[in-house]
């Protein structure tokens, strides 16, 4: 309650049917001027680890090293609490040609909101709400679908 209170961002593990145990702290990355740092190693943060174990910690002071480990952690975060009921992963759905040479048509059985259209490296190329579209550069991209009702799923499109 007292780190709810505090404004920090705290998630329950109930329910969640896998585990999310890292051995590790980060503090102050991104403040360069504060001496990033990163705490890992066996220890366990417990009261036994203190008193009776015989356990080893690693205290590493780097900028690059600690943002190395916030992004780690920020992925696994992101992992135990994406778990939204919008998405929908067996929406009937059909992308065709995939792959394709640019021009994309999507058929489904609902009303398409908006189609947004993401990069291999997650980086947002475009947006349309027509079921018909065209994507000149080849590569590989994710399309997230979504749909009037709110549920979306993201499918992988190849353009050669």
């Amino acid at each position: 309650d007292n780190l709810i209170n505090g404004g920090v961002n705290v998630r329950s593990h109930m329910g969640v049917t896998h585990s999310f145990h890292h051995k590790y702290a980060i503090a102050d990355v991104g403040v360069s001027a504060s001496d990033p740092t990163v705490l890992t190693g066996s220890h366990n943060w417990s009261s036994n680890a203190e008193n009776s174990s015989d356990e080893n910690t690693i205290i590493i002071h780097d900028q690059t090293i600690a943002n190395i480990y916030l992004q780690e952690f920020e992925k696994r975060w992101g992992e135990l609490i994406s778990t939204n009921i919008n998405e929908i992963s067996d929406l009937k759905i059909k992308i065709f040609p995939n792959p394709s040479l640019g021009k994309v048509t999507i058929i489904t059985e609902s009303m398409i909101d908006v189609i947004n259209i993401y990069d291999i490296e997650a980086k947002f190329v475009q947006s349309t709400t027509s079921n018909n579209f065209e994507i000149l550069s080849s590569g590989v991209y994710f399309i997230k679908i979504t749909l009037d009702n709110g549920n979306y799923t993201i499918r992988k499109l190849i353009i050669q």
